[in-house]
């Protein structure tokens, strides 16, 4: 693991395989290892991939759950994560949203389809796509899969990745 410094601490950060880019940001509460078994399969189809913890920090549960769970606890009990996760919980989706018409490179949505987080998960990634500019975002839904695809059904959710890189590839 590498840091970079930056206003207010470090961040870690992981980056391996040789090829074009693709950096894998994680969700609220997690760190970067929450694509641990996503990025092999991008490294082996011939990507560099770079996974960084961003500050501060389902359905099927992966063999590791409860031992990636006591990890995650033990991060958010480290000095300064607990205040970070705070400031975090203060924005809202639409702070995100408002980002949103200003993207100008392709984008994939990979929802999962029993995502307890959202009453309809495809409505949720068609209402992304739709706040996009026209013809940027695609939207793949994994079925059977809640909040966390990569960790549920990495095989799938990497297919969906190496299949929007090489229908991007020279955008």
């Amino acid at each position: 693991m590498t840091h970079l410094s930056v206003d207010g601490g470090r961040l870690g950060y992981e980056v391996a395989g040789e090829g074009p880019l693709i950096v894998l940001a994680h969700g609220m509460g997690h760190t970067r290892t929450a694509y641990r078994f996503v990025a092999p399969r991008l490294i082996a189809a011939g990507y560099r991939v770079a996974s960084a913890d961003l500050r501060g920090c389902g359905g099927r549960k992966p063999g590791d759950w409860t031992a990636r769970q006591a990890g995650i606890e033990a991060e958010l009990r480290a000095p300064g994560r607990m205040t970070a996760l705070r400031a975090m919980l203060k924005t809202s989706p639409a702070d995100a949203g408002a980002q949103l018409a200003g993207v100008r490179c392709p984008a994939l949505i990979i929802e999962g389809s029993l995502d307890p987080d959202w009453t309809d998960p495809r409505a949720e990634g068609e209402a992304i796509i739709a706040a996009l500019p026209a013809g940027v975002g695609t939207l793949r839904m994994i079925d059977g899969a809640g909040h966390y695809p990569h960790d549920q059904y990495p095989d799938q959710t990497a297919a969906l990745i190496l299949e929007f890189l090489g229908a991007n590839a020279d955008v």
